[in-house]
């Protein structure tokens, strides 16, 4: 049985949000403080945010793939928006 979230009007509008930025470069500030960069994969019904996390060379780290509850993001940014309007 899944609990619901005590932020649940604030994660359902996030929900519906990043579910328009899947497959765009995000940046993902926690509840906690910390920042995760990455593409945007999938943002369930359920809570959960997947982010592909690109290689890094300093510090070195290989392409990770991340899970993060969706009720401890405190806010997030896209890097690569189309500007579709211009094209008028």
């Amino acid at each position: 049985m899944a609990t619901k979230c005590k932020h649940e009007y604030f994660c359902y509008g996030l929900y519906r949000e990043m579910k328009e930025y899947e497959d765009y470069v995000v940046t993902i500030r926690t509840r906690s403080g910390d920042l995760i960069q990455g593409v945007l994969d999938d943002c369930t019904k359920y809570g959960i945010v997947k982010i592909y996390q690109q290689d890094t060379l300093s510090p070195f780290m290989e392409e990770q793939l991340t899970f993060i509850r969706i009720d401890d993001i405190e806010y997030f940014s896209v890097t690569d928006v189309d500007d579709d309007d211009d094209d008028d």
